[in-house]
């Protein structure tokens, strides 16, 4: 039997050859199924149970949201959902929501939230219960915040030089949306405090950007300083805020940055993207009655992709197992005995198959078999891994 399945990029090298180090890259991968939800808050209109649905989030971008269950308060989902991280994350979400009486908007119960370093640490039971935690605006930042800040010096007479720190906002990205659009109006205030939190100066208000999470300030605030030494215990905060309708409800918090200036030296910039973050000041508002348990099942996965070439002998291995007989003695028999998830197996052998030109995909199902040019054993073996993820296919 054939047990030579995993070779090593060093062992596949002609002799002589140096040893090439391959770069590769990491892929994250999160396979998510949404069980139900029990003992959610009764609604106080006149309705019985809620309409209820989940949002699965990142931060605070929306990637997943399951189908609306009707009049309960123990929906059933079991919807399964699965998705490469595009990029860096601090938490994963899931927001249980409840539709209103004509299916038109959603109002968020409330969640349950796990850190990224949980997942990627692998403490996250697969599949649980979990306590639905209430909503707090002021937790619920995300985003960047790019400025810069130097300190110039600047002549009154010719005894007296003045220091000023000029703090520029120049943008921010992917902040949370507030606004009935799905959009925010953001606008950020600045200021100088000291360790304890004591505001050291005026607050500062830069104008509003209408509808975008993305908004670009390019905004300068300068502040008169006594002496370089006062930098030594003062604190940067630049926080972000969302404007609602004038008169209606008090603005949104966006998230902030606090930075420590006992490091800023004289003509100098300094400067760079802050993530923004919450306000921890805020004492925390007394737990709301019980919102009830999520079950959810969270599987994260984080995969080292290399250069093609370094799959070459695989492939070979696989491609020979097409016309191996018994199919016993196959690579691809060995790989299918040792690899538990038959559904990726399936959706990855269908990748290679296609690429080798030994599958082909049909557009009108059910699934049909051209004349093979591989075993007839290996090709039921193929059939009952691939039928149940790939059904149009067919073998060439």
């Amino acid at each position: 039997v054939n047990v030579g399945l995993y070779v090593s990029p060093v062992a596949s090298m002609a002799e002589g050859e140096d040893a090439e180090v391959f770069q590769g890259r990491i892929e994250s991968t999160i396979q998510l199924r949404i069980s139900e939800t029990k003992n959610l808050p009764p609604s106080h209109e006149l309705r019985h149970g809620r309409d209820s649905y989940v949002i699965v989030a990142l931060d605070q971008e929306e990637i997943f949201r399951t189908a609306t269950v009707e009049k309960t308060l123990n929906p059933l989902y079991g919807e399964e959902f699965s998705f490469l991280i595009p990029r860096d994350f601090r938490w994963l979400s899931f927001y249980v929501c409840d539709s209103d009486l004509f299916g038109l908007t959603g109002t968020r119960l409330g969640k349950v939230a796990i850190p990224r370093d949980q997942l990627v640490a692998g403490t996250v039971q697969e599949d649980q219960w979990n306590l639905i935690q209430p909503i707090h605006a002021d937790s619920e930042v995300q985003g960047k915040l790019h400025l810069t800040l130097n300190v110039v010096e600047r002549l009154v007479d010719t005894d007296t030089t003045l220091y000023v720190l000029v703090v520029r906002v120049v943008e921010c990205c992917g902040l949370s949306a507030w606004g009935v659009s799905g959009l925010s109006d953001p606008y950020c205030q600045v200021m100088l405090l000291a360790p304890q939190g004591r505001i050291k100066s005026d607050v500062k208000r830069g104008q509003v950007r209408k509808k975008t999470v993305d908004p670009y300030f390019n905004e300068s605030f300068e502040f008169l300083l006594d002496s370089f030494s006062d930098l030594s215990d003062t604190i940067l905060r630049v926080s972000l805020w969302h404007q609602t309708l004038l008169g209606i409800s008090e603005d949104v918090f966006l998230g902030q940055v606090n930075i420590l200036l006992s490091s800023l030296t004289p003509a100098r910039t300094h400067g760079g993207w802050y993530l923004l973050g919450p306000r921890p000041e805020i004492v925390e508002h007394p737990p709301k009655a019980d919102l009830g348990s999520l079950r959810i099942t969270v599987k994260y996965s984080e995969n080292c992709i290399y250069p093609l070439r370094v799959y070459a002998p695989l492939q070979k291995l696989l491609r020979e197992s097409l016309h191996t007989e018994p199919i016993t003695d196959s690579a691809l028999f060995i790989l299918s005995e040792v690899y538990k998830e038959r559904a990726s197996l399936g959706r990855s052998l269908v990748k290679i198959f296609l690429k080798l030109g030994k599958v082909q995909l049909l557009t009108d199902p059910p699934l049909s078999l051209s004349p093979l040019s591989l075993s007839p054993s290996l090709s039921l073996s193929l059939l009952m891994y691939l039928q149940p993820t790939m059904p149009s296919v067919a073998f060439m």
